[in-house]
């Protein structure tokens, strides 16, 4: 449910952070979570402003990485 939080009024940087410390928790109690499963969260936690960012990101043949998405989004913010 932490992962599905929206990005609300926090930059992407604390929203991105946010999100990496649930992932690190789960991990840390042996319930980690796929690339994709990261990746979602973090795409379904975007407000609408971000649309066009989603839509460009799932648009592209070639999976991205999380530290792809997370440098995207930065550089957009």
């Amino acid at each position: 449910m932490q992962l599905r939080t929206p990005k609300r009024d926090r930059t992407i940087f604390v929203f991105l952070l946010d999100i990496k410390k649930t992932v690190d928790t789960l991990a840390a109690i042996g319930t980690p979570i796929t690339v994709e499963d990261h990746i979602e969260a973090i795409l379904d936690s975007l407000p609408e402003d971000y649309d066009y960012f989603i839509t460009f990101v799932t648009s592209k043949l070639d999976a991205y990485t999380v530290e792809d998405i997370e440098a995207l989004l930065l550089a957009q913010e």
